[in-house]
């Protein structure tokens, strides 16, 4: 019987190298190489400015019926995971955000590559004030959907050669100036964003941490997001940064000043981080929905929250930031996904404007300091009518002189 299967085993494997042989042997080519695009190949088609493209948008997303092509550069990476499932591409004029639908887009669309997008038969649409390309949303709860399906992803986007030295995109480093200048960051009001850096890479300096934060979390991730009693509110209306309600749940020991940011001081949250926070109490105080309800039990004297009752989850982060001279009165917003790489990653401590001493006891002792200021480089984006940048990694997290990154290759931070 042993001498049967044996044999037996012994034609199948032989019949499998006969089938798959050239899996061993090499015998297949080599797969073709991707095809590269030139202006040439597009020659006779219309090419329009990525700003004309936005200025079909006027109060809803636009179906693209016409025959014409944008051309521009990739400026981000997802090679983190700050941007997900798409890239932003930028020209001369503007930048606009490209909904792939692929993860791992680092991989195909580099940065500094020129891209060619047929824009006919796609949906221009925004969200929060940026322009997207992607496909029609037939759900209606988007402006667009992703393009997602391979076939029509190369249908539609072309790749191009790799910018030269000369020819690549660099942030354009912009400023703020209440009396006006050419990259004014804000407009002639003082207080609303430039459209003109909306979806560009820029470069802002003199940023001085604000002391608060903006994240949207559930009680239930699973369930509706819009549903009021569903949603955590965890912001901060920029006063009362020594101390008041939103620092209840506060747990750094000899913190001489409580800090109004939730205690949140990572870029972002992962699930872990943010199951962590929930632990601490340090979104005792926090509301649910736009009610007095709270976070927390019915006896007021109880801090305690509902802790079993909220699922965790990653949440993107909005850390915000103000310019140095202004205090408060324009803030410019830093966006980072929960499940970016470095999501829970800690600002600097010099930025945050603290001390930490480790004590012989083990404890740590929180001083506060002056802040130091930042220079941050990401796609400028806006977000309830507010300057908010993505990052694209902590490369773009710099010291005030625009050079020395705060953070070394490991994550550590550059002291």
């Amino acid at each position: 019987m042993k001498k049967y299967i044996s044999i037996l085993v012994s034609a199948v494997l032989l019949a499998g190298c006969t089938e798959f042989g050239p899996v061993f042997t090499g015998e297949y080519d080599a797969p073709a190489a991707d095809r590269i695009y030139t202006d040439e190949d597009l020659a006779g088609k219309e090419c329009r400015t990525i700003a004309q493209v936005k200025a079909l948008y006027v109060n809803g997303p636009v179906n693209i019926t016409e025959d014409f092509y944008i051309k521009g550069q990739v400026t981000t990476s997802d090679r983190v995971g700050n941007f997900y499932r798409e890239f932003y591409i930028q020209d001369e004029t503007s930048g606009i955000a490209i909904k792939a639908g692929k993860s791992g887009l680092y991989n195909t669309y580099k940065q500094g590559q020129w891209i060619y997008v047929l824009c006919k038969g796609l949906t221009l649409g925004d969200y929060e004030g940026a322009k997207q390309l992607g496909l029609e949303d037939i759900t209606g709860e988007y402006e667009t959907a992703y393009i997602d399906i391979q076939m029509l992803i190369d249908r539609h986007v072309l790749k191009g050669a790799m910018a030269g030295p000369d020819e690549m995109i660099k942030p354009i480093v912009v400023t703020y100036n209440a009396e006006g200048s050419e990259n004014d960051l804000f407009l002639s009001d003082n207080k609303t964003l430039n459209p003109e850096y909306v979806g560009k890479l820029v470069t802002v300096g003199g940023l001085k941490y604000a002391n608060g934060i903006f994240c949207m979390a559930y009680v239930d991730p699973n369930q509706n997001h819009k549903l009021q009693s569903n949603r955590i509110f965890l912001d901060n209306p920029f006063s009362g940064f020594d101390g008041g309600p939103t620092n209840v749940g506060a747990t750094l020991k000899d913190k001489t000043k409580l800090r109004a940011n939730w205690s949140v001081d990572t870029w972002a949250m992962s699930k872990n981080q943010f199951a962590a926070n929930l632990a601490n109490g340090n979104f005792d105080a926090a509301d649910i929905g736009n009610g007095p309800q709270k976070v927390r039990d019915k006896d007021p004297k109880d801090q305690r929250v509902y802790r079993e009752k909220i699922g965790p989850s990653a949440y993107s982060v909005s850390q915000y930031f103000s310019l140095s001279g202004y205090g408060n009165k324009n803030k410019i917003a830093v966006r980072s996904s929960g499940y970016a790489k470095f999501s829970d990653t800690r600002l600097p401590d010099a930025v945050l404007g603290i001390r930490r001493t480790v004590n012989s006891d083990g404890t740590v002792t929180i001083t506060n300091t002056t802040a130091a200021t930042v220079t941050i480089t990401g796609v400028m984006g806006v977000y309830d009518g507010e300057a908010q940048m993505t990052l694209i990694d902590l490369d773009g997290v710099m010291k005030d002189d625009g050079k020395t990154p705060w953070y070394n290759e490991d994550g550590t931070v550059n002291e």
